[in-house]
């Protein structure tokens, strides 16, 4: 695994990523509001104090959320913090290294401990794939009128949700 692999996996992470946390701050919005409100949403949810461990026991205790998709949920945020946050030393090729370019991947929250960035970058892809169409569904159930599909997650969430936001659906408050 060369630099741009380990950037290319950093960043798709953390903009899927990205994606799942906004979608579980319109979940949010929706149990409190009934719409997507965005002084609250930009406000309090956006707010540097409210992580994303606090919104998942938030979709806890205000849905019947299956106990796996919020471990799921969390799992997910853990990698995402590894991606993010992970340096990674070149040893050279003499053996000592996870591949055959040297590298070694430390977890940050064990030391000594080596991680395999591929494997993680699976995981989450995994995760990520079965969590996005599950949060929409539980977006439907919070407002059965919220006019999105589950191609929206294939491609440019935020963008198309920005969209869909400027049009008027899903119903929303003007911020300012």
């Amino acid at each position: 695994m060369d630099d741009k692999e380990v950037s290319r996996f950093r960043s798709e992470i953390i903009e899927r990523f990205i994606s799942i946390e906004q979608l579980v701050d319109i979940i949010i919005s929706y149990h409190y509001f009934g719409y997507l409100n965005l002084d609250f949403v930009s406000q309090v949810m956006y707010d540097d104090s409210a992580n994303f461990g606090l919104k998942c026991r938030i979709i806890e205790k205000t849905t019947n959320a299956d106990k796996q998709k919020i471990k799921d949920l969390y799992r997910l945020n853990k990698i995402r913090n590894i991606f993010a946050h992970s340096n990674h030393a070149m040893l050279g090729t003499e053996g000592r290294g996870e591949n055959e370019d040297g590298e070694i991947f430390y977890n940050p929250r064990a030391i000594g401990e080596r991680m395999d960035f591929v494997k993680l970058h699976e995981e989450f892809t995994k995760k990520a794939d079965e969590a996005l169409p599950y949060l929409l569904e539980m977006l439907k159930s919070k407002e059965n009128e919220v006019p999105v599909s589950l191609r929206v997650f294939k491609d440019d969430f935020r963008k198309q949700l920005f969209e869909m936001i400027k049009k008027g659906r899903p119903k929303i408050t003007e911020v300012g």
